[in-house]
């Protein structure tokens, strides 16, 4: 398709959080804060883009957006699973026949092993994307494969775009050699569910984990950054007594960090739990730390951006996509145990690599903007080497067929840690 610049679009995102979250009630807080991690991704996004209007959410009126603008950005996120729709969406972006550009958007599952089934709102809305702009931009090699078994060629493997955070990719990570007291922790555990504790849910990786790295934080004494876990949010933030729900939660967390002393917890909670609702704040918490270690992707990636070292745990198809498509430190799921020697990793963490990776991440992103008539701020580097050597650095298209399957499955073969 013939791609013009876009002079005014309209940049759709997830909802945030607005103000100072100490402001908010319980029930505000539960119905908006979702994952803090979307504040990297969303406000990166915004950063880059040249262009003034930003919308919180995903609402809109067809017409109205039409007479306003003369295009859509969709800050994507982790939408190509089961579990997402749409339907409403790809209603509304068709109804503008405006323009469409899908931003960083990526698959989740166990793992990488079997394409997900994905609902037809979904398919709707990449058709509809594929349709009006010259590529999608997608996390990694599985992603772009998700969209290649639904028939969406004109993909762009890009990776996420809250490692533009820092507009120049100049800042380095540093790691000296030193003993490691400042460590900070993360996990994926969402709205308490007692299916957690259950046998077989421990069989799961990212279960086990989410039970074993808030555990060690507390027998450890380290900090721990939240994003989803609201209970602790919620303690943390001094709301626990405006809604039942909370006022319940001790013996819950008891269970979760695996003690019968709730006040253990709640002292825990006060001193070592955080949570961030501005990025900025977030940066220089973790500029003061050693090291960050969990399975949080955008933990990581906070870190990192900050100069931090930081390795992420891969335990489902997402975070393995973006720690190779980005050179992050990592470790496979299995290998965190209780008595994991977190000196150990700081030690053998590969910081290194990221650095010499980070050029062409934003080389590679700014081709991607170029093709699809985005105005943005991110430099162009004639010496940024490795975009095309890298193996998930593609701009696919029509006709890649069998070439395509042959090289993912090779990529399948190498570790997360790669």
């Amino acid at each position: 398709m013939t791609v013009r610049p876009l002079e005014n679009p309209l940049i759709l995102s997830p909802p945030l959080l607005q103000g100072d979250a100490s402001q908010h009630s319980f029930r505000t807080l539960r119905r908006q804060v979702g994952n803090t991690g979307n504040l990297l991704f969303i406000h990166a996004l915004r950063r880059v883009l040249h262009y003034d209007d930003l919308v919180h959410g995903l609402q809109f009126d067809p017409s109205e957006l039409r007479e306003q603008h003369d295009g859509i950005v969709v800050a994507a996120a982790n939408w190509l699973s089961p579990r997402h729709s749409f339907d409403e969406l790809a209603s509304r972006i068709e109804a503008t026949d405006l323009p469409c550009v899908v931003v960083g958007i990526g698959a989740q599952a166990r793992s990488e092993a079997k394409i997900p089934e994905l609902q037809p709102g979904v398919l709707r809305m990449m058709k509809v994307a594929s349709e009006r702009s010259h590529s999608i931009s997608v996390r990694g090699e599985h992603s772009a494969e998700v969209l290649d078994h639904y028939g969406i060629a004109n993909v762009t493997v890009t990776g996420c775009p809250s490692l533009l955070w820092n507009l120049d990719g100049s800042r380095r990570v540093a790691k000296p050699q030193r003993q490691v007291t400042r460590v900070v922790l993360n996990s994926s555990r969402a709205a308490p569910d007692e299916r957690l504790f259950t046998r077989q849910a421990q069989r799961v990786q990212t279960t086990r984990l989410n039970l074993l790295l808030p555990r060690l934080a507390l027998q450890r004494n380290l900090d721990f950054v939240a994003q989803t876990e609201l209970p602790d949010i919620y303690h943390a933030l001094g709301k626990q007594d405006e809604d039942r729900s909370a006022k319940d939660s001790p013996a819950y967390l008891a269970r979760v960090y695996g003690t019968t002393n709730t006040r253990d917890v709640d002292d825990f909670l006060t001193q070592h739990m955080k949570v961030f609702f501005d990025v900025e704040a977030w940066m220089r918490y973790l500029a003061d730390q050693h090291f960050v270690f969990g399975t949080r992707l955008h933990g990581a990636i906070a870190a990192l951006l900050a100069g931090t070292p930081a390795v992420l745990v891969t335990h489902d198809s997402r975070t393995a996509e973006m720690a190779r498509q980005a050179s992050i430190p990592s470790v496979r799921a299995e290998t965190v145990t209780e008595d994991v020697d977190l000196q150990q990793i700081y030690d053998g963490c590969d910081v290194e690599s990221f650095n010499r990776r980070v050029p062409a991440y934003y080389e590679q992103f700014a081709q991607f903007f170029d093709a699809n008539g985005l105005k943005h701020r991110l430099p162009r580097s004639s010496d940024a080497t490795g975009v095309a050597a890298h193996p998930e650095d593609r701009v696919r298209g029509g006709g890649r067929g069998r070439r395509f399957r042959l090289r993912r499955r090779a990529s399948a073969r190498r570790p997360a840690s790669e």
